[in-house]
């Protein structure tokens, strides 16, 4: 009976794993920092900034409008890690694989393997953009250096 339970277990889970991952192993170069203006559902509003880290790792600093940090991860051959002293922030890791998915479609680099469930739309070129995934919303900008 315990056998049979843990496998229902183990089947349940692997379930919910294939539908909520994006393979991220294969990360292009980022030649200089984005920096984008979030607003989420809850209509709260932070920034996130995206920079190379190092060859093949992108790193993610996002934080509120005071600019206390809320999350900052660093992506690695598809695995997240923590950067720095923060708890770990699964809505923000979301947030991170959206941007990411986000970036590669803007840079027409290739879409990695999963990202086909992150709907992004662009409202008539303006640079804002909506991106939808597992229930979560957000509205994104660029902020450009210009």
């Amino acid at each position: 009976m315990l056998i049979r339970f843990v496998s229902i277990l183990i089947f349940i889970l692997s379930l919910s794993a294939c539908q909520h991952t994006v393979d991220m192993a294969h990360l292009p170069l980022l030649n200089e920092p984005l920096t984008f203006q979030i607003t989420d559902q809850d209509e709260r509003n932070s920034m996130l900034i995206v920079e190379p880290y190092a060859d093949g790792q992108w790193r993610f600093v996002q934080v509120d409008s005071l600019g206390a940090p809320i999350s900052r991860q660093i992506l690695h051959q598809g695995k997240w890690r923590n950067d720095g002293f923060l708890p770990p922030n699964a809505k923000a890791q979301k947030l991170f694989t959206a941007v990411s998915v986000l970036i590669s479609k803007q840079k027409n680099w290739p879409l990695a393997a999963g990202s086909e469930q992150i709907r992004i739309e662009n409202t008539a070129e303006s640079g804002i953009y909506q991106l939808y995934w597992h229930k979560q919303q957000w509205t994104i900008r660029e902020i450009t250096n210009d």
